[in-house]
């Protein structure tokens, strides 16, 4: 997904120890902790319910390509920064280099409709939502965007599930459309199972969102 710093053109490895050249470059992803417990002994993370929000460098971002490097401990000693203050970056910019997009099932698969990223209020009524961001990589993150949950809470009117597709999308199915307790789990185990990469996978439940309490818990 990402490619090695070097190998990107106009990246110089020089400018790796410069953290004012790279400060607006910085993202966030997220992925699941318990699978990946090696990797975050060595990188900067926050946790996040029973996902891990791990740090990026994005060096380019366009219609042919998306590179980077991810952040390690070692990066923020060359910087001479805390991991606050990398999170402050990360969230400002990946809302900003990676908008959100929030559509049905159907025009997802069939892109028979523009990306929704216009007010939340516009939405048309539809049974189970995608929500990731325009570039469909990395799009779980959206779910970390300001006040998010609450705007698919006050259009749908109802609490919902969150459905980790992959690290890549997540799909919002309102609450009185969801099976049977225990359903929604093991059709997500079968699904990464047989479809989503090892390394795609975010979760094996759904999350639930309570728009009273505004909060997220694992369901």
């Amino acid at each position: 997904l990402y490619r090695n710093a070097k190998q990107t053109g106009d990246f110089k490895l020089k400018d790796l120890t410069n953290f004012e050249e790279l400060k607006e470059k910085i993202i966030y992803k997220l992925i699941n902790l318990d699978m990946n417990k090696d990797l975050l002994d060595d990188i900067p993370y926050i946790p996040y319910l029973d996902l891990a929000i791990v740090f990026y460098c994005c060096i380019a971002n366009t219609d042919e390509q998306t590179a980077g490097f991810l952040i390690h401990n070692s990066h923020l000693d060359l910087w001479g920064i805390q991991q606050n203050e990398l999170y402050k970056y990360a969230h400002k910019n990946t809302c900003r280099l990676f908008p959100y997009s929030l559509q049905s099932v159907c025009a997802t698969l069939n892109e028979m409709s523009e990306n929704l990223t216009a007010p939340l209020s516009v939405m048309p009524e539809e049974d189970l939502l995608v929500l990731t961001n325009q570039s469909r990589i990395d799009g779980a993150a959206c779910i970390l965007y300001d006040n998010m949950l609450e705007k698919i809470a006050e259009v749908l009117q109802e609490d919902f599930y969150v459905i980790p597709s992959s690290i890549h999308e997540l799909l919002i199915l309102r609450k009185h459309l969801s099976p049977e307790e225990g359903g929604l789990s093991e059709l997500i185990t079968s699904v990464n199972q047989t479809t989503v990469l090892d390394t795609d996978i975010l979760s094996s439940h759904p999350y639930y969102y309570d728009r009273n309490l505004h909060t997220l818990k694992c369901a």
